[in-house]
């Protein structure tokens, strides 16, 4: 899903094959994320990444500008129960820059949700201890 509100919204399935792929994160118990872990050294900034909804996942998004103030802390009034919590970010793009631009232009419907779904190939973790 593209999101007109800074965000470029992902999930591991497609359209026709969303159903199913959820079924699969659920059986493996890996459809959430247990606890909310918003870190203030992980914030919203541009080009983060980050777990979507309550509870987070397994659809995330990249953040296309600073979405602190809607995304981190007490940035969900009215929507979820626990107001204070946030969505956690658990990475950072480094280098693609040009992609990420590419899905900001990706054609959506009226809905908000692309016309047709582009699909990532390939990610890595670069380091799994920020420096």
């Amino acid at each position: 899903q593209s999101h007109k509100d800074g965000r470029i919204g992902a999930t591991a399935a497609t359209p026709d094959s969303l159903d199913s792929k959820l079924q699969q994160f659920k059986d493996a118990e890996l459809d959430s994320v247990s606890f909310q872990e918003y870190d203030e050294n992980f914030p919203h900034s541009l080009l983060t990444v980050g777990f979507d909804g309550r509870p987070g996942g397994p659809s995330w998004y990249i953040n296309t500008r600073d979405n602190e103030e809607a995304h981190g802390p007490g940035g969900s009034k009215n929507v979820y129960a626990l107001t204070d919590e946030a969505d956690p970010c658990f990475g950072r793009v480094v280098h693609g820059f040009e992609v990420v631009e590419k899905l900001q232009n990706v054609p959506v419907a009226p809905n908000g949700f692309y016309t047709h779904y582009p699909v990532i190939q390939n990610a890595y973790v670069k380091s799994e201890h920020p420096e």
